[in-house]
């Protein structure tokens, strides 16, 4: 089949990345260069989007276009809206796929999970990790790496102070923070500047800063009230890294990460240093865009060496960084996506 419009349900609104970067960017880039129509639904309790959302329903219900494939992404509630979406999965199920980047089934009841992975004609994943759960539930899967916006950057070289970058929730990856690097940054005996984008209250401000108090060689940038979806600004702080990190603590949630900090660093010509951990295995080259760390003295070593590298060298894994973005460009994952109904 040749697709010529998709309807997408997303789970949030564009607040989060997952809805941005697997739904929204991937439908623009369709409809702008495949001319692939689309509707698009974010759930909300605003009345206008309540009646916008019925009225779909119905209209995908007895009037659905031709050639057309419906997404649900990563629907996991038991509420009014996925038992609505659920309903139009079973009076419409030809060409529904439903889409899921996160180990959800290890935080949630996954009841609403695995009655949509039964039902939908086909799923796709963000992770090598998660074909192993959902092909317990359906055998149609689609591997779809996460995709992340062109980023191109010429890094020249490194800052006169070197900068190691972190980018996500800090609530959510505390624990691999203070297992894996924080003890490592802690132990640096040169001038380094250490920015986390991510910290969200002036309580983990506190905790951050107490922490590295004892090492006067440590300046924090710990932005609050980032706005995530200001893009552009975003990537302009990444840039300014000269090293990314990727921990992440060896479990079921992680391994179903899709590595989505180390791509961002990546498209960025910022080399990482990352765990060896799911995702992270498929995107990172050691030695050519970054190394992998198992603990917290790897990370130190390397650390170490990237701050002593001349920038001849440096320059080198920047380039092999923002090299890597063809393996994870938005244009590949639609590629792959349409490739996937071409055979249906």
């Amino acid at each position: 089949m040749k697709v010529k419009h998709i309807y997408c349900f997303c789970y949030f609104g564009t607040s989060e990345a997952t809805v941005r970067y697997r739904a929204t960017y991937v439908l623009e880039w369709l409809q702008k260069e495949q001319k692939i129509s689309y509707d698009i639904f974010y759930p909300s309790y605003k009345i206008k989007n309540i009646i916008w959302f019925i009225w779909l329903l119905l209209r995908i219900r007895w009037f659905r276009k031709d050639n057309s494939i419906i997404i649900f992404q990563k629907i996991f509630s038991d509420r009014i809206y996925a038992r609505l979406l659920f309903w139009l999965l079973k009076k419409q199920n030809q060409h529904t796929l439903y889409d899921i980047d996160d180990a959800e089934h290890t935080r949630r009841d996954a009841q609403t999970i695995i009655k949509f992975l039964q039902n939908c004609q086909a799923c796709s994943v963000g992770s090598r990790a998660l074909i192993d759960y959902v092909k317990n539930y359906n055998q149609q899967i689609l591997f779809l790496t996460s995709p992340i916006i062109p980023n191109f950057y010429d890094k020249k070289s490194k800052n006169n102070k070197f900068n190691i970058g972190w980018i996500g929730y800090y609530g959510a990856h505390k624990e691999s923070l203070h297992q894996l690097v924080f003890p490592a940054l802690l132990r640096l005996n040169f001038p380094v500047k250490i920015t986390l984008l991510g910290v969200q209250t002036t309580a983990e401000i506190s905790e951050i800063s107490l922490f590295f108090n004892k090492n006067p060689l440590i300046e924090l940038e710990l932005p609050l009230n980032l706005d995530w979806l200001d893009e552009a600004r975003i990537y302009q702080r990444i840039r300014r890294f000269d090293l990314g990190l990727s921990p992440l603590l060896d479990n079921e949630f992680n391994r179903a990460k899709s590595a989505f900090k180390l791509k961002q660093c990546l498209s960025c010509a910022v080399p990482v240093l990352a765990s060896p951990v799911g995702e992270n295995l498929h995107f990172l080259q050691a030695g050519e865009n970054g190394f992998f760390c198992v603990e917290a003295a790897d990370f130190e070593d390397k650390i170490n060496y990237f701050y002593h590298l001349e920038n001849t060298e440096y320059q080198q894994f920047s380039q092999a960084a923002v090299d890597s973005y063809s393996l994870f460009s938005v244009e590949l994952y639609a590629q792959n996506l349409l490739d996937f109904y071409k055979k249906k």
